[in-house]
């Protein structure tokens, strides 16, 4: 019973949060006359309407197949440099400046920096945000099935590529899993203001919506595409929350 109490009461909390946000809205919206932002309820009836058209749906596809291409990317150099971070500690203690910068470094900046210089400027960008989070995931995973089956690989030595194939890989494989969950998540939001900065080389994609209606003043369709992104991302990070759990408990188990 305390079980359903408490389920009902996530939910409540929640509903109370979108109504928060639904009253901000509202309030900076008739507050400024609606100068820059539109009613919510009618930008939210332009977003369903958007949804009907055929341009909205082509340019959500341009923005996930950017994102999986760098996902791809990512994935292979992540996991790769991971397996070896952990492996080799001296390894990762070289990468670990590298890593470091990665994740400190503004994204805006590079953002700024590749949309002037380098085509598809979004996919890079989106790399330089999930490679770290997948690199980090392997190498946890890597460095936990070293220290736990490092007697078991001695005995095979150390540089046998079978300590990798059939030790260290598979029980690696939940890590990084949750790593690559977790740099979709990252990634969505990051090409999406990508595409918002590059619109010069993105011929398709949400980010360009967005900017296009900004450019021309139409503040209703850009608050619907908004809203559109918004709903989306929300989808995806509910998706990954529900699998990272999984994943999650999978890992406590063993």
């Amino acid at each position: 019973m305390k079980q359903y109490l408490l389920r009902y009461k996530t939910w409540l909390l929640t509903a109370l949060g979108v109504l928060l946000i639904i009253a901000l809205w509202e309030i900076i919206s008739f507050s400024t006359g609606q100068l820059f932002l539109p009613e919510f309820f009618y930008s939210f009836g332009q977003a369903v309407l958007k949804l009907g058209r055929s341009l909205t749906w082509v340019s959500l596809g341009y923005t996930l197949l950017r994102l999986v291409i760098a996902l791809a990317i990512s994935v292979v150099c992540g996991v790769v440099l991971g397996i070896v971070a952990g492996y080799f500690p001296d390894f990762a203690t070289v990468l670990n400046p590298l890593i470091s910068f990665l994740r400190a470094v503004p994204t805006v900046a590079v953002m700024l920096l590749l949309v002037a210089f380098v085509p598809q400027a979004s996919v890079y960008v989106v790399f330089l945000v999930q490679f770290p989070a997948i690199y980090q995931a392997t190498k946890e995973g890597s460095d936990k099935a070293v220290k736990t089956f490092s007697m078991h690989m001695r005995l095979k030595g150390k540089h046998n590529i079978t300590n990798f194939t059939q030790i260290v890989f598979p029980l690696t494989v939940d890590h990084i899993f949750l790593g690559l969950m977790q740099a979709f998540g990252l990634g969505f939001k990051a090409e999406i203001m990508a595409e918002t900065f590059s619109y010069t080389t993105a011929s398709y994609g949400m980010g360009k919506l967005i900017y296009n209606a900004y450019q021309n003043s139409l503040y209703t369709d850009m608050a619907a595409y908004v809203l559109i992104t918004v709903g989306f991302v929300i989808i995806v990070d509910l998706a990954v929350n529900s699998i990272k759990k999984t994943v999650q408990n999978r890992m406590y188990r063993y």
